[in-house]
């Protein structure tokens, strides 16, 4: 049998074919037989699941509605509902742990164990207080909030000063303008003019308009729990008893308070749903204002002489000889005194070092149903001009009722 060449090469065609088709079929035939055998697969599919039931509490013993609890690392979570309850299906791991978040709250993290039961208790964070925002008629996640705003925490407040919530506020915002009264001084009865966006061209003198918009028509409004309130409340206000405040800067408080806000709103949210637990808790603060005199640079006792004769108070050619000797006398008499060390500082006669108090009681009680707050509070101002006195006694109660779902305060 005769072997036919392939184009002059000395290589036999059958032998060649059968080597380079047969090989590759015996071998691709165990490849692919490795992978299918072993089922790796049914493993994650029966994977045994368990089911952990709690609740979400703060630090006062009440549920948290809508808390966030998932699991770690992964994007499988559910809500708690109104009463803080929540059911979750997790993985049968010890080490599956549980991931809690609240808005305002200190997020919490627990593994499972071997347990069913998990309830979780959240800290209050004051660090994310200004991602809600308050504007007095409800709240508000700061990243779905448009407007202007800033939020203002209590410890924010009294860190800069303890005197009233508008002096602290004038630390803090400087977006707020206080502009001094003159006439005024520094008497503590005087109403502090501020402005927020701007001051408007009206006429300020007519007694009128200032009646309608209770001290000034360029002044924020104030809104107090819920309520408009006036600019003297607010001086008065305890700094103890709030829990935060909120500035809305633009226009955008129109929609909610209308006209009246067209000059900013400032919302003050007072302290609220307490523990439930006996709390008494007592402030009290000393207070001294003392005058600055630096920036008055007058004339003492020698200088004013010297001053009053180069002017010619002692000495006038056209007068008679009587009335020229009247003044070389007065002039004498005077000259005299301030020898002998009379040199009276007349700017200081009607001041004086103000030394004034504050002090504040609080008491908290209740249980889980009825929960109640009292607040006392009595504030002396002593004014660096004489006579510039501020006394101030004030009380509040605050009572909050819990029926089932129905909360009323």
């Amino acid at each position: 049998m005769k072997k036919k060449q392939l184009y002059g090469r000395g290589v036999p065609m059958l032998c060649i074919a059968c080597q380079l088709t047969v090989a590759p079929l015996f071998f691709s035939s165990r490849v692919q037989a490795v992978p299918v055998a072993p089922t790796i697969l049914t493993t994650a599919q029966t994977q045994e699941m368990r089911t952990i039931k709690g609740i979400v509490r703060d630090v006062n013993n009440q549920p948290l509605p809508g808390a966030t609890i998932r699991i770690k690392g992964t994007s499988t979570g559910v809500v708690s509902d109104v009463d803080g309850n929540y059911t979750i299906t997790v993985p049968d791991d010890p080490n599956t742990t549980l991931l809690v978040s609240f808005v305002g709250m200190k997020p919490q993290e627990q593994k499972i164990g071997k347990s069913t039961a998990l309830n979780f208790i959240l800290e209050e964070d004051a660090t994310v207080l200004d991602q809600v925002v308050v504007n007095g008629v409800f709240e508000r996640k700061a990243n779905t909030f448009t407007g202007s705003v800033r939020t203002i925490g209590k410890d924010d407040l009294k860190r800069v000063g303890n005197s009233n919530v508008l002096q602290s506020l004038k630390n803090l915002d400087p977006s707020i303008m206080f502009f001094d009264n003159m006439s005024l001084g520094s008497d503590p009865n005087a109403m502090p003019e501020m402005v927020l966006r701007g001051k408007s061209s009206i006429n300020m003198e007519d007694v009128d308009l200032k009646a309608t918009y209770q001290n000034d028509p360029n002044a924020p409004l104030f809104v107090l729990d819920g309520f408009e309130t006036s600019l003297q409340k607010i001086m008065d206000l305890d700094m103890d008893r709030v829990e935060s405040l909120t500035i809305l800067k633009d226009a955008s408080a129109k929609a909610i308070y209308g006209s009246k806000a067209a000059n900013g709103v400032i919302v003050i949210e007072l302290k609220k749903n307490p523990s439930g637990d006996l709390r008494v808790t007592y402030n009290g603060s000393m207070e001294i204002e003392a005058p600055d005199l630096s920036s008055y640079d007058l004339c003492n006792a020698a200088e004013k002489l010297e001053v009053e004769q180069a002017f010619g108070m002692f000495n006038d050619p056209g007068a008679d000889f009587e009335s020229q000797r009247m003044m070389i006398k007065m002039y004498n008499q005077r000259q005299s005194a301030v020898k002998s060390g009379i040199n009276t500082d007349w700017i200081s006669k009607p001041l004086r070092l103000g030394v004034g108090n504050k002090h504040s009681l609080s008491v908290e009680l209740g249980d889980k149903a009825l929960q109640a707050i009292v607040d006392l509070s009595y504030q002396n101002i002593k004014g660096v001009m004489k006579g510039s006195d501020r006394t101030n006694i004030s009380g509040a109660i605050s009572l909050l009722y819990r029926h089932q779902n129905f909360l009323f305060s």
